[in-house]
């Protein structure tokens, strides 16, 4: 099923629906496929990562799409409570201003997200989901 934000469904897709509370962009997202997000305020207008993304996913002949989501800072909690839960959801990337919060509401993957206390990745990992900061990766490597 496709579906616009704020549109009415099925009892069956109402679960799927609740996210689209959360966010202030317009979407249309299939609620039987896989997808994954980059999360921050406005990621629709300028971020690179659903066009990169959904050029590899159609290469390697995966359904999956990334879908920028806006959010705001008082409703990034409530969407990530939301959006773990939805097992369609695979992951993204998180942006500023919400690298701190994604570590308060996902488990870190290790030790350096924990000291770093900031995360721009979200995972499944035992299917669980956990966050990651490849940020620091990229800073270090440049030292």
């Amino acid at each position: 099923m496709v579906m616009k934000k704020r549109l009415s469904a099925s009892w069956a897709d109402k679960k799927f629906l609740i996210m689209f509370n959360y966010i202030e962009n317009k979407l249309r997202l299939n609620s039987k496929k896989n997808f994954s997000v980059i999360f921050g305020n406005s990621p629709s207008k300028n971020a690179r990562s659903p066009k990169i993304w959904n050029k590899i996913y159609k290469k390697i002949n995966s359904k999956t799409r990334m879908y920028p989501f806006d959010v705001s800072k008082n409703n990034f909690v409530s969407l990530i409570d939301e959006i773990i839960k939805n097992n369609k959801f695979i992951g993204g990337s998180v942006t500023e201003p919400f690298k701190a919060d994604v570590v308060k509401q996902i488990r870190p993957f290790d030790n350096l997200v924990k000291k770093i206390g900031a995360a721009n990745t979200i995972f499944k990992h035992k299917n669980n989901f956990r966050t990651y900061n490849t940020d620091f990766l990229s800073i270090v490597e440049q030292l």
